[in-house]
């Protein structure tokens, strides 16, 4: 449990970087969904948290940056998550 917590803060102002091929609108083709987001937050910083905790209503279909929100047995925390062009 102590270590959902660690994971929780260690996550507070981190950024991740994902690319995905868009149009000229910045629309993606393929959405991101929240298991592509947390592989990638455990590949690029070595944080894992499960889909579940994060918090995210639907996938990201835009480039730019997305703030993620994490909750964790009542508390929150987030980190930004940079979607690029291909």
């Amino acid at each position: 449990e102590d270590l959902l917590f660690k994971n929780l803060s260690s996550i507070e102002g981190v950024r991740i970087e994902m690319t995905g091929k868009a149009n000229e609108q910045g629309h993606l083709f393929a959405s991101i969904h929240g298991e592509t987001i947390v592989a990638e937050l455990k590949k690029q910083k070595g944080i894992d948290i499960l889909p579940e905790f994060l918090q995210l209503e639907k996938p990201v279909k835009e480039v730019g940056e997305h703030k993620m929100s994490v909750k964790i047995q009542g508390k929150t925390g987030g980190f930004i998550l940079l979607v690029k062009a291909l």
